[in-house]
């Protein structure tokens, strides 16, 4: 048997190295068609006044509702959908109303980063790291601010995978269908955390939630002056 030039060889190797380490496409998504998605007091969302991502938590962090706080200091975003959209793939669709629908879709890169223009080019989203979709109008939590993080755990997990290697190049799909945990928000049926107005739908694809409102100044100072009257007139007829 005649034996192949060392520089076929060689030059099959590296295409098929090649297509084993190419980056590989991840989508995530609402729905197919527009749904109800509003805030915590029945209004619409848009793309415009809030970040729509996706991403994981890095150096291990794990979101609870006792580290809420911490959350967006420890975020890292992976993709996002932006108005006007500044990456190939991403979508923001209003329907009528309070209706409308997402899609985002970007490379995880050999090393494990994202090639999005809404990543910082150098977060690290290892093999097995959990993936949430965040969506938000501010990074703080107070009164005015909306928030939303979901996954999903237990039907389908969402993890980032590895890449390099042995990697099926077929895209990975993160969609709202799937997710069946909330951190904070709503949907899919499952009511997680925060505070709603009377106006908040109950028949919702996704609702942002808010917090509770902290007390002013004058009404701290009233409830310790209406504290302390009762004390003095507890002592007085004692």
């Amino acid at each position: 048997m005649k034996t192949p030039p060392k520089c076929l060889v060689l030059a099959t190797l590296l295409t098929i190295n090649a297509s084993a380490q190419s980056p590989l496409r991840i989508e995530w998504s609402s729905a197919t068609i527009a749904q109800t998605i509003t805030d915590s007091d029945g209004n619409a969302i848009n793309a415009a006044d809030y970040a729509i991502e996706l991403g994981g938590f890095g150096n291990g962090f794990v979101p609870t509702g006792d580290n809420i706080d911490e959350w967006v200091s420890n975020w890292q975003v992976f993709d996002a959908v932006t108005t006007p959209d500044d990456d190939a793939g991403d979508i923001f669709v209003s329907g009528s109303g309070t209706d409308a629908r997402f899609a985002g879709a970007d490379f995880l890169d050999v090393d494990q980063t994202s090639l999005s223009l809404d990543g910082n080019g150098t977060d690290v989203f290892s093999a097995g790291l959990q993936a949430y979709v965040f969506i938000r109008n501010s990074d703080v939590t107070g009164p005015d601010s909306e928030w939303l993080l979901y996954t999903s755990q237990e039907g389908v997990d969402w993890e980032f995978p590895a890449v390099a290697g042995s990697q099926l190049q077929q895209p990975l799909n993160f969609s709202l269908g799937e997710a069946d945990e909330f951190l904070f928000g709503a949907g899919n049926g499952v009511v997680g955390p925060g505070e709603v107005g009377p106006n908040a739908p109950t028949d919702f694809a996704l609702r942002t939630h808010t917090f509770v409102p902290e007390p002013s100044t004058p009404l701290l100072l009233l409830a310790s002056a209406l504290g302390l009257a009762c004390r003095r007139r507890r002592v007085a007829g004692a």
